[in-house]
């Protein structure tokens, strides 16, 4: 609901392992919500982060029945890439007429507005479930009946299924595209193998750690101990001299400065 009180169609993504709501900054504009200061750190998949100091109010209402609800937003520029990634035909999922679905459109790719989180995520679920195909269901809500499995199986290369959750003006998808995940993992071990053009070591190098294998030693307390590698006939040290007494000069002088840290 804006802020003269009209309800305004929403893409929503229903992300059970999410702990906060999220809306993007674009449609928190539309609807001329006002917002407030927060210091929030969202911690995505491989530890990736996002600072977030913004945050609003959102009043919720199905079109299909009368449940409403009120939730607290962070606000994002973005929260995920339009869902599905690739629209498909609905024709090929056999989906009974009889059912209301939350949204009769979800089979095509759009933006998300709104994510809601494990605060209203099983308040949303209700009984019922229909089985489509193998590990695909329908699931009753009170925002309607929602997709969830993988749309992969049994689907025309004409119309390819998306890998990811998406819910459109309040209906919600889970795909699952288990070739383009292999293929994504795949790449990612392909760019962290360290083994990948590895350097040939140069005469130095084989010098270095033949040094450290020869000279490294651990004491009682569990310390590793190993001798410098002091290179042979260096005859030219440069003129570090002078600016490293400076430079112990100048920490000297703080440390007088300063008793405690002395």
């Amino acid at each position: 609901m804006d802020n003269l009180g009209y309800f305004h169609k929403c893409r929503i993504l229903l992300d059970s392992g999410s702990q906060y709501n999220l809306i993007t900054r674009a449609f928190s504009k539309k609807l001329g919500l006002k917002t407030g200061f927060t210091n929030h750190k969202l911690t995505f998949v491989n530890q990736s982060e996002s600072k977030v100091t913004e945050m609003t109010s959102v009043s919720l209402k199905t079109r299909l029945s009368d449940y409403t609800a009120n939730i607290n937003c962070l606000i994002l520029e973005t929260i995920t890439e339009p869902l599905p990634l690739n629209s498909f035909s609905a024709q090929q999922l056999s989906i009974p007429n009889t059912l209301n679905l939350a949204d009769p459109t979800f089979n095509i790719s759009g933006p998300i507005d709104l994510l809601i989180g494990s605060e209203l995520f099983l308040d949303i679920l209700t009984a019922g479930k229909i089985l489509l195909k193998p590990l695909l269901y329908l699931h009753n809500t009170t925002l309607g009946w929602i997709l969830s499995g993988p749309l992969s199986v049994g689907f025309s290369k004409e119309f390819p299924a998306s890998n990811n959750t998406s819910c459109n003006n309040n209906t919600v998808t889970i795909n699952s595209d288990l070739e383009n995940l292999s293929k994504q993992v795949a790449k990612f071990w392909e760019t962290e193998d360290y083994h990948t053009n590895k350097p040939v070591p140069v005469q130095q190098d084989i010098i270095c750690e033949s040094h450290f294998k020869a000279n490294t030693k651990r004491d009682a307390n569990g310390r590793f101990w190993v001798s410098l590698p002091i290179k042979d006939n260096c005859k030219q040290l440069g003129s570090s001299s002078e600016m490293a007494r400076k430079r112990f000069l100048s920490l000297e002088k703080k440390l007088n400065k300063d008793p405690n840290l002395k």
